[in-house]
């Protein structure tokens, strides 16, 4: 079998599967090398496994098992390749012509928008200078070969574990034990989170954030005199003035193809931002002569390729019943996520780099560096603006964006890695990664420092253990607090770590509650809150006034555990989770409790609800579909109640007074399969539930009355 063949292979198995991101082929190796070892220690312990350890970003009961860990390996490989082949081949850049046809016929400018000039002066140029590492984890590039020359490595070594994992398939097949993977292991954090509405001063519900002053984009938004909805890939603007609903406007972004899709939008002020991403596919022929004389004289083969892009499109909704698209800016790749600190953007899209099909001498000149590097708004992202890992191919694209100033291109880094998680506080960027290389597991962090839109690489560190959830990592006057879990032993161990500016580490707790992981987190100043989980829930406090010394400072145990932490102010801390017996481990429904914590060192929790029977809440994996809101008193979220024979959703408002829960309105669900899709928001005096089409309202100054209008 040749190399045409294997990549033939390999493209086949990636068309026709979907492929998540826990079973990439780095993730898998570890799963392998290790899930022997592991198993011993899950016999035995299955109760717990299955009944407390639920994996974050998914509703467990929903779902089988995850195959066992030698089809994973078969699927992983063929999906990963293959993917890179169809998604990122074909002629760059992507770029949604109708979409920059329409902004010119807004304002009569060219659609790439002056890209700007690549000189060091003014030091906010397309690809300014950078340091030229990042730690031990990138190295900056200094020309196109020698990115080149590192996928051309890479690619040596990706055949090499093609081998191996064939191998390794054929040893598990021939019947050795690993058995289905462990559900819970390498499993990625649940999406950043939370916010502080009150803190704006204003009377209506913004997006729940992660980091105040960091704004996220979400699928609902309101500036208490219209709610912007994502319906049927459409974006609808109601009028809620005098809590009347009326429709003001309508519109679909200007996508030129049918796979298009808008994903999530931001508003601030007069300026909606809609991001949306499209896969544009080609079919291209090549002639081949061939050597048969009794076959025909020659052939055409045909191919398909399809290239990944993702558009911001920003509108004028100055009058917002006739929004104007003013500017966009065009990114290849697969939209990741997105920030907005000020009036600057901050893009991340996923590109899988592979090399072309051309001789090396003419793909790493300037020109034909076009076929095969990324661009945004049509400009080939320079090969000095391009970081490089050891080993890998995978990438993450990084562009800011000035939204008021016709979506000027500030600043852009392509950092190649493996999957990488991000964190973004008001003034940087920390990439993170678990890494496998050893028989330990360690994560790798990457800072880059954010000025006016300028992307600036700082430096990078290692840590032990994984980072579970997404609150678990916080800067805060220029330190990095990091919480992990560590396998030491054949058992879980928990640590904190504490890094300064320049990424060096200036303190740690080590060997915190042995047996347990971490569920949840949460900073507040110069306090860490955590949870970690068997079968009570230990809530840990931890006081990092002094950097170099940070002390753990109490502890609570109570019966089941917090998958999200919210701050009721500063003296109380929210938890959302589940209920459980302490003696069995078995979930007894999703638990509210309320912590005083205006003594950190003496935390109590002060007050809890069980909710019977409710087993599943995307409040506890997604943050956005949280409203929690002191000033207002309002805890919203959607709830499944889940059996054998009927389930039953709806979303459900809470208020805390008298030192308990007090439910405020439950309203039965219509999309009984995406409950993640509604979100509850408040202007004024009345509530609003979003979601499955429609608009509902209800009164709030009179017990949460339905009021008849609803929007459709």
């Amino acid at each position: 079998m040749d190399e045409k063949d294997i990549l033939r292979r390999l493209k086949e198995e990636g068309e026709r599967i979907e492929i998540p991101e826990e079973l990439r082929p780095e993730r898998i190796e570890k799963m392998l090398e290790s899930v022997k070892e592991m198993q011993k220690t899950w016999e035995g312990d299955e109760t717990i496994e299955q009944q407390t350890l639920a994996p974050k970003n998914r509703k467990w009961h929903r779902y089988t098992r995850r195959i066992a860990a030698a089809a994973a390996v078969l699927i992983c490989i063929g999906g990963a390749y293959g993917t890179s082949q169809m998604v990122n081949s074909g002629n760059k850049s992507w770029k949604s012509d109708s979409a920059a046809e329409s902004v010119q016929e807004n304002n009569g400018s060219d659609p790439t928008f002056d890209a700007v000039e690549r000189t060091e002066e003014d030091g906010a140029s397309f690809g300014a200078v950078s340091v030229a590492k990042v730690g031990d984890m990138y190295t900056r590039a200094e020309d196109y070969e020698e990115i080149y020359d590192k996928l051309d490595e890479d690619r040596e070594k990706w055949y090499e574990k093609i081998w191996n994992s064939f191998d390794i398939v054929k040893g598990e097949s021939d019947g050795s034990s690993a058995g289905a993977v462990k559900e819970d292991m390498a499993e990625e954090a649940a999406p950043e989170a939370s916010n502080a509405p009150s803190e704006l001063g204003s009377d209506y519900s913004r997006t729940n954030l992660m980091t105040a002053g960091v704004d996220e984009s979400d699928i609902v938004k309101t500036d208490g005199k219209y709610i912007y909805m994502l319906r049927d890939n459409r974006i609808t603007i109601t009028d809620i003035r005098n809590g009347v609903l009326k429709e003001a406007a309508a519109f679909r972004p200007p996508m030129n193809s049918a796979s298009g899709r808008v994903l999530e939008m931001y508003v601030d002020e007069e300026q909606l931002i809609v991001i949306a991403q499209e896969e544009k596919t080609n079919m291209s022929a090549s002639d081949s002569d061939s050597s048969d004389e009794d076959a025909y004289s020659s052939y055409d083969v045909y191919t398909m390729d399809s290239e990944s892009g993702t558009t911001a499109y920003i509108y004028d909704i100055s009058n917002p019943a006739e929004p104007k698209l003013r500017d966009t800016v065009v990114q290849d790749g697969t939209y990741h996520t997105s920030r907005k600190i000020g009036n600057i953007l901050y893009l991340f899209t996923d590109y899988i780099l592979d090399l072309p099909d051309v001789r090396k001498r003419d793909a790493i000149t300037e020109d034909g560096a076009k076929d095969w590097i990324p661009s945004i708004n049509e400009e080939t992202v320079p090969a000095d603006c391009i970081y490089l890992p050891e080993s890998g191919r995978n990438s993450l694209l990084v562009s800011s964006a000035d939204v008021t100033k016709r979506g000027k291109i500030i600043d852009t880094k392509m950092i190649v890695s493996n999957y990488v998680d991000i964190y973004v506080s008001n003034s940087s960027i920390f990439l993170y990664e678990a890494d496998y290389s050893s028989s330990q597991s360690y994560t790798r962090i990457a800072k880059f420092a954010l000025e006016k839109g300028m992307i600036q690489g700082v430096d990078a560190a290692s840590v032990r253990g994984e980072i579970n959830d997404a609150f678990a990592i916080n800067e805060y006057q220029g330190y990095l607090r990091v919480l992990t879990t560590d396998w030491q032993d054949g058992n879980d161990i928990n640590e904190v770590y504490v890094l300064d500016s320049d990424m060096k580490l200036t303190g740690e707790i080590s060997g915190i509650a042995p047996g347990e992981r971490i569920y949840s987190a949460r900073f507040l100043k110069e306090t860490g809150y955590f949870v970690t989980y068997r079968n009570t829930d230990p809530l840990f406090t931890v006081d990092f006034s002094d950097p170099e010394n940070p002390r753990i400072t109490g502890e609570l145990k109570v019966t089941g555990f917090s998958e999200y932490l919210h701050f009721w102010g500063e003296d109380k801390l929210l938890g959302i989770g589940y209920e459980t017996d302490p003696d069995t481990g078995n979930r007894l429904g999703i638990k509210l409790s309320m912590f005083d914590i205006s003594d950190p060192s003496n935390v109590r929790e002060e007050s809890k609800k069980v909710l019977k029977g409710a087993d599943y809440s995307p409040a506890l994996y997604d943050y956005k579909c949280v409203l929690a809101d002191k000033e207002k008193n309002l805890i919203g979220f959607a709830v499944e109640v889940y059996d054998t024979s009927w389930d039953e959703v709806s979303y459900q408002v809470y208020s805390y007074e008298n030192g308990g829960f007090v439910r405020k309105m439950v309203q039965t669900l219509e999309d009984y399969y995406d409950i993640s899709g509604y979100r509850g928001l408040y202007a004024g005096s009345r509530f609003y539930l979003a979601g499955a089409q429609k608009i509902q309202v209800y009164d709030m100054e009179n017990e949460f009355k339905q009021e008849e209008q609803a929007t459709e």
